[in-house]
């Protein structure tokens, strides 16, 4: 395990999320914002809409890195005081956080996968053929559920398997040879999706145990990833390296996994007491992460959607990974941390506002969307036969055709993707309340558009 250090001050305000983690108590002292039928959570989307895809997404949402993105956005659309992105982090003060406030259905989540472990399991989830970092996609909610449950021995028992999870994680996966963990278990192999799934787990964890070097190892696994995916050329990041074949592609959900996830982690520095301790880290996140976004949308299609495959301009236009990516533009500029604001901005409203329109009003379906359900057990055989077609073919597959992939197939009902609709809608909306309180704020004391920055945020705005 990590060595642990208190040497270094973690607590900044962080409202409910850090009173919850060291309280005692089921009721504790945190922020108590209005919850998500207040006026605060409204947005341009119809509400019964938004209601329907959260439907859509609890009756098929079985996959573990699905579940771990569906307790992310609800935890994000509803109680956003309890995430690392919480946008009342700087009035939040001891006030008593009300029972109807618990995140009811983000702790649902994670005590239906907590009821399938058995004594001697070591991961939040053990799925034959599964990858070994997509469990650690539940590990954030996880630890909320730890703060929050009533009942002590489930308490003891969800802390035991954040325990095992770290540990199995850091000492049982194998690594390359310069450290960077693999994202399946069986063979040292790296996958983009691994950014979003594993390290804003290690940061989250090591801000809530105080312990310096586990918040620093989710760092170094993002700036090893990058190291080894990304395509120096484009700045943007290939889907899966090494093992017994390699997907060398520019995935479109891949590059969006893998930005959201930098995003997340960013946040969790920004928001730690004395962020300006980490601004090295924090500058370093805030460019891979924009790189990202940049590169991406420097790609959108005439439709105003990504390509499945950011190098393949013919591929077809894929709502999910442009959810996900409008997604983590707002959270960006939520933190203070967007590059290009202006162009950036406006791109990632116009992604929003197509995906809106995608969105049947009676099923509540997000149509036109890339299937990754099955990513994580195609044979091998398949694989060497599909990128052998890609590499030697002298046509483009048409935007329907059903190769051996399905991270290369068109779907109307992805799991994942009604995820990713719920998180740019949270992104968005506290991106908007950013504004409006930038607004008022240069207004009221002559400030600038972007108002009043944590310290941090200044250092990485100095290269604009």
């Amino acid at each position: 395990m990590l060595s642990q250090s208190t040497g270094r001050p973690f607590l900044r305000s962080w409202g409910g999320f850090l009173c919850l983690l060291w309280s005692p108590l089921s009721l504790v002292l945190a922020a108590t914002i209005p919850n998500s039928h207040s006026s605060l959570y409204n947005s341009d989307l119809d509400s019964r809409t938004l209601a329907r895809v959260r439907e859509r997404l609890d009756s098929v949402a079985r996959d573990v890195w699905v579940s771990g993105t569906q307790t992310e956005a609800y935890l994000e659309l509803d109680h956003p005081q309890l995430t690392v992105f919480n946008p009342f982090a700087e009035s939040s003060r001891n006030w008593g956080i009300l029972e109807s406030s618990f995140p009811n259905s983000s702790n649902r989540i994670v005590l239906n996968w907590l009821e399938r472990l058995g004594p001697d399991d070591k991961q939040f989830a053990v799925i034959k053929g599964g990858a070994a970092g997509d469990p650690a996609s539940l590990g954030y909610a996880w630890m909320i559920a730890q703060a929050t449950t009533r009942d002590e021995r489930t308490q003891e028992r969800l802390e035991r398997m954040i325990e095992a999870e770290v540990e199995w994680l850091l000492e049982k996966v194998p690594r390359t040879t310069d450290g960077a963990i693999s994202h399946r278990k069986e063979v040292t192999q790296l996958w983009s999706d691994f950014i979003y799934m594993v390290p804003p787990f290690l940061a989250a964890r090591g801000i809530a145990t105080s312990n310096h070097s586990l918040l620093l190892e989710s760092y170094r696994q993002i700036k090893l990833y990058r190291s080894h995916l990304q395509d120096p050329s484009t700045h943007l990041w290939r889907h899966v390296r090494y093992g017994s074949w390699e997907d060398p592609s520019l995935w479109a959900t891949g590059n969006a996994w893998a930005a959201a996830g930098i995003t997340r982690v960013l946040a969790t520095l920004t928001n730690s007491f004395h962020a300006e301790t980490y601004s090295h880290e924090i500058r370093d996140l805030a460019l891979w992460a924009n790189e990202i976004v940049e590169a991406g949308f420097a790609r959108v299609k005439k439709d105003g959607l990504l390509p499945n495959h950011l190098d393949d301009p013919y591929d077809f236009s894929d709502s999910a990974s442009s959810a996900l990516l409008a997604s983590t533009t707002f959270r960006l500029h939520q933190l203070g941390m967007i590059r290009k604001p202006s162009t950036t901005l406006a791109t990632a409203e116009k992604i929003r506002s197509k995906i809106n329109d995608k969105i049947d009003p009676k099923t509540g379906w997000l149509r036109g969307c890339v299937v990754s359900t099955s990513s994580r057990t195609r044979t091998r055989e398949c694989l060497y036969y599909y990128f052998w077609l890609r590499t030697h073919s002298f046509f483009h597959f048409p935007t329907c055709y059903q190769n051996p992939l399905s991270w290369y197939q068109r779907t109307d009902q992805s799991p994942e993707a009604q995820a990713f609709v719920i998180l740019l809608e949270a992104a968005w909306r506290d991106s908007r309340m950013k504004r409006e309180r930038n607004s008022i704020a240069s207004k009221e004391k002559g400030f600038g558009s972007q108002g009043t920055k944590h310290p941090s945020q200044r250092q990485v705005s100095k290269g604009q």
